[in-house]
């Protein structure tokens, strides 16, 4: 194949071109700070005093820039639909809820802990991988467009 028909080579330097990662256009995990700005949304929208972080509050705390011609503040908006608020009588305080399937959803930085707790299994017999990928399905999110872990990271 001729080098000057190939697409996937930089014609200056005959080097393959570097692929550019595809930006980010789906929910996926919550860091922690952008998992409170929702829970405080949400508690807000509650009690019918919505307020939701402007644009530039949301891009510098790592807000994703959606694609498709909508604004950070938007994607925010239409992603706190998608949640609800309850208390959670595990932690003592109120969590996030994945509104279509009921589960808890927790902030990144919490997915070690939530795992580590649920294969020690109280300080009792510890459980499998499949028992705990199970427990962790029933009670947590799972997938990126219902904001939770990935079953890799479980594994």
């Amino acid at each position: 194949m001729d080098e000057d028909m190939d697409w996937n080579i930089d014609p200056e330097s005959k080097e393959p071109k570097e692929r550019q990662r595809k930006p980010r256009n789906h929910a996926g995990p919550l860091p922690k700070a952008i998992y409170d700005l929702f829970l405080t949304a949400v508690r807000a929208k509650k009690l019918n005093k919505t307020q939701y972080p402007s644009g530039p509050e949301l891009k510098a705390i790592g807000f994703p820039k959606p694609i498709g011609g909508h604004t950070r503040r938007e994607r925010f908006k239409h992603w706190a639909e998608r949640m609800d608020c309850a208390y959670n009588p595990e932690t003592g305080t109120d969590s996030l809820i994945h509104k279509r399937t009921g589960k808890i959803i927790i902030p990144l930085e919490e997915f070690e802990n939530v795992i580590r707790g649920i294969h020690e299994n109280n300080g009792e017999k510890h459980n499998d991988l499949k028992t705990t990928l199970s427990v962790i399905q029933d009670k947590y999110t799972i997938g990126g467009r219902a904001f939770g872990m990935n079953r890799g990271v479980v594994r």
